[in-house]
């Protein structure tokens, strides 16, 4: 079983790599292989809106994108993991979600070309000390998950985090990704 972490974050010390790193942890506690592919290392051009990929099913742009479509495809769960900056997702996190228009199947009704359906988790994390400020964020990246086959087990959004170069997360997150973890290793199989 393959569980794989996007990191939308530049901060490889971070918050929102700490928590995707225990979550992960908790996945490899039940026999997953877990990888997490750091977006912020990566060449990835934003999408030009040819679509070149709706007859395809490729994208026409050939970046640090390419072998990230195949790491979706036999991902048997994905985690998504992206602090908030300016009231949304992370540039990175955005330019991998465009990117991934090229599974949507136009042709059939605009189902995804992930056929398969396999878990999958969201984290946010973010200054704000208001747990619901930015949940229309959370349900945007939870639709945009379904809309590949990746049904969201849990979205875990950790609000109050400084922007200290140590992480600061609560016991209580870090035990709930765990387990979040834990519960996709055990669906993905």
């Amino acid at each position: 079983m393959i569980v794989t972490g996007f990191l939308g974050s530049p901060r490889k010390a971070g918050n929102t790599n700490t928590l995707l790193q225990v979550l992960l942890n908790g996945a490899a506690g039940q026999g997953a292989v877990t990888e997490t592919v750091f977006l912020h290392d990566l060449n990835i051009q934003a999408c030009q809106g040819c679509y070149r990929c709706e007859a395809t099913g490729k994208c026409a742009l050939v970046d640090g994108m390419a072998p990230l479509y195949e790491k979706v495809r036999v991902s048997d769960a994905v985690v998504l993991a992206t602090p908030i900056y300016f009231h949304y997702v992370t540039a990175q996190t955005k330019l991998f979600l465009d990117r991934l228009y090229c599974f949507i199947d136009v042709v059939n009704q605009r189902q995804s070309r992930l056929t398969r359906q396999r878990p999958g988790a969201i984290v946010l994390t973010y200054e704000h000390p208001d747990p619901n400020r930015y949940l229309h964020v959370a349900r945007d990246q939870e639709a945009i998950m379904n809309r590949f086959n990746f049904q969201v087990i849990e979205t875990i959004v950790q609000p109050g985090l400084g922007k200290n170069a140590a992480p600061t997360i609560p016991a209580d997150a870090l035990k709930r990704a765990f387990d979040c973890g834990a519960r996709l290793g055990a669906e993905g199989r």
